[in-house]
């Protein structure tokens, strides 16, 4: 019998990826979800997935869902389906605001 392909999916207690984890463990996946908010309860309940609470925007963060996912090996597939949107008036949003976004939609993907 072959091994359930394994992925990491990011974002997972909700929205699109909280639906992709689900879609995915239906197809018969092994899912890791990260995401800063624990994943729902349906999603804890399937014995194929794992919860990684973890900020995917801080380094340590991104290092950590790395070692976790690759622990049994390297997962056949990642989901980058964390996000975060913080609007303002032009010229007035938060530079840190700014900067976390562009830390997890592009950097955290990069690195």
């Amino acid at each position: 019998m072959t091994a359930a392909p394994r992925v990491l999916v990011t974002g997972s207690s909700s929205g699109i990826g909280a639906a992709v984890a689900t879609r995915l463990l239906a197809d018969g996946w092994q899912v890791l979800g990260a995401d800063r908010a624990p994943a729902p309860a349906a999603l804890q309940a399937a014995p194929a997935f794992r919860s990684l609470t973890v900020d995917l925007s801080q380094p340590a963060g991104l290092g950590q869902a790395l070692e976790a996912a690759l622990a049994d090996g390297a997962p056949r597939a990642w989901v980058q389906a964390a996000g975060v949107l913080r609007s303002a008036a032009l010229g007035q949003l938060d530079p840190e605001a700014g900067a976390q976004m562009w830390r997890l939609h592009v950097d955290a993907t990069t690195r």
